[in-house]
């Protein structure tokens, strides 16, 4: 029988964002309508976040310079509580490429 005082054991989480307010520094997040996430989530698309900051970025973002980045699926970024940057816009991005031309 298990004790209820002991924590149930957990796996880490690979990436995280910040928890709590805005860091110093960090672009605001890009705008996104609940349509607008929905529809990222079901794209395929690989974007680049930074453990203990809050947004996700694309490759080549001014925001990743000298920070150790790592990739990420897009629907686990925002499952995880990634914010899209405000800065390169890789929601747009990736929203604006998957529209059938």
């Amino acid at each position: 029988e298990a004790a209820f005082d002991e924590p149930a054991p957990t796996s880490p989480t690979p990436m995280s964002p910040a928890p709590g307010g805005p860091i110093e520094g960090e672009p605001p997040a890009e705008f996104l309508t609940d349509g607008e996430v929905a529809r990222l989530v079901r794209l395929d698309g690989e974007v680049r976040v930074v453990d203990g900051h809050p947004r996700f970025h694309l490759p080549g973002c001014p925001q990743l310079v000298g920070r150790a980045d790592e990739p990420l699926p897009v629907a686990e970024a925002v499952g995880l509580g990634f914010t899209p940057c405000g800065r390169c816009a890789p929601a747009t991005t990736l929203l604006a490429e998957a529209r059938p031309r």
